[in-house]
């Protein structure tokens, strides 16, 4: 990853919830990246390119699909697209999300949650942010 990709992200990544920072931050989630891409013999500007679009990713700035095409377009092989993308989401993406559920379920746990809060949780329709400290 170039050092101004890795600036960039760490700026961005900051930005996001505690709870977002510390799933992104758990996992050296540049080098599985990198791992991956050496592992289906990409050049170095390949790889930068998925780890700036992984990084996009992360930061919610791109969907599944999107991160997909894209990734598609920087790799010419369709089969070894489809193989990166499914490493990706298992290796990288995944134990992300993993961290993330987990933290909410334990900042459930810990915290007293009164009656008009799961009102307010049901009216939002599910939105977890009711719950989340910024």
């Amino acid at each position: 990853m170039t050092e101004d990709l890795k600036k960039t992200m760490t700026e961005e990544i900051a930005k996001l919830s505690k709870e977002k920072q510390e799933a992104i931050n758990s996992i050296m989630w540049g080098d599985k990246v990198k791992e991956i891409g050496n592992k289906y013999l990409l050049t170095e500007d390949e790889i930068n390119k998925l780890q700036l679009e992984t990084g996009l990713f992360l930061l919610g700035l791109v969907d599944t699909d999107t991160y997909k095409s894209r990734v598609e377009d920087v790799i010419i092989s369709e089969i070894t697209t489809e193989n990166i993308t499914n490493e990706t989401f298992e290796k990288v993406f995944k134990p992300i999300y993993q961290k993330i559920e987990s933290s909410i379920k334990n900042n459930l746990k810990t915290q007293n949650i009164k009656w008009d809060q799961r009102v307010n949780f049901i009216l939002s329709d599910g939105d977890y942010s009711n719950f989340i400290e910024q």
